[in-house]
């Protein structure tokens, strides 16, 4: 019992006060690593973090994700996706947990993504969300979408963008709970062909103003090596990632600077190209 009320008021600062966690957060571990940026990148996540990414892949794909939050179970987050390019634009669908059996915050996710000429990429996604509690609480829900664009303003300068509800959905109770609206921009700068740099800003409803910055830096190969930081609250971020074959593996970790450290891992298996699969 006294494990139960330390997770239910643990899980309630983390969505109250450090961020929507388990409903339109950021995913991936090469983004948690950078400092939970995302939204001007193109990878297996881009399909929460900014659906307009998903324009620039060219290969079938599968991705998996656990996050340790805290070092706890009853916190931690999953998620499985499947990337689809095909010649009319890519699909992408994403199932995701975050929680326990007593208490968790489930995400469905359906996007579509295409490019507009060389320099421009749009993505929309379709979300159902779902609430789960222990026994004897109804369940909550709300239906809502996400936008996101992507712009190129040359070979080293690239922008993006993404708000998720912007219909600002509510779940269907008496209450009518608010889904959170957040907005993010950033801009990412290829310092040279090993080095990128990002920054990005996200405002979230009822939380504020957040502040990324982050570094990834090739170091060999395929061997990637990355470190960021993000404000409200502090977090300092670091991680590592690897491809080999069709296979690639990332790492990470975040420290919080009151609810201590967060680890992350992330599978991508490429399953076949795009003109394989035609």
């Amino acid at each position: 019992m006294k494990k139960f009320i330390f997770v239910a008021v643990l899980m309630f600062f983390c969505m109250t006060a450090a961020s929507a966690y388990g409903v339109g957060g950021v995913v991936g571990a090469r983004a948690l690593a950078i400092g939970n940026i995302g939204v001007t990148y193109s990878d297996q996540w881009s399909v929460l973090n900014n659906p307009a990414g998903m324009a620039s892949l060219h290969s079938w794909s599968i991705g998996a994700y656990y996050e340790n939050r805290f070092l706890l179970k009853e916190t931690a987050l999953k998620n499985a996706n499947l990337n689809i390019p095909l010649n009319i634009g890519t699909f992408g669908v994403s199932v995701q947990q975050y929680g326990y059996e007593k208490y968790n915050e489930n995400r469905f996710t359906i996007a579509f993504a295409r490019a507009f000429g060389p320099y421009l990429r749009i993505g929309l996604s379709l979300d159902y969300l779902l609430f789960c509690f222990s026994d004897g609480y109804d369940r909550l829900s709300a239906a809502t979408v996400g936008i996101g664009a992507q712009s190129d303003l040359s070979e080293k300068i690239h922008l993006g963008a993404y708000i998720f509800n912007p219909t600002a959905s509510k779940t269907k109770t008496l209450t009518k709970s608010k889904i959170p609206i957040i907005m993010r921009f950033g801009i990412s700068y290829d310092i040279c062909e090993e080095v990128v740099a990002s920054a990005e800003v996200e405002d979230e409803t009822d939380i504020g103003l957040r502040i990324k910055t982050g570094i990834e830096y090739k170091a060999f190969g395929d061997f990637f090596i990355r470190a960021g930081f993000a404000s409200n609250p502090g977090r300092v971020c670091f991680g590592a990632g690897y491809s080999v074959g069709r296979l690639t593996i990332d790492i990470s970790s975040q420290i919080h600077q009151k609810l201590g450290p967060t680890l992350q891992c992330g599978l991508i298996f490429k399953v076949k190209k795009q003109k394989e699969a035609e």
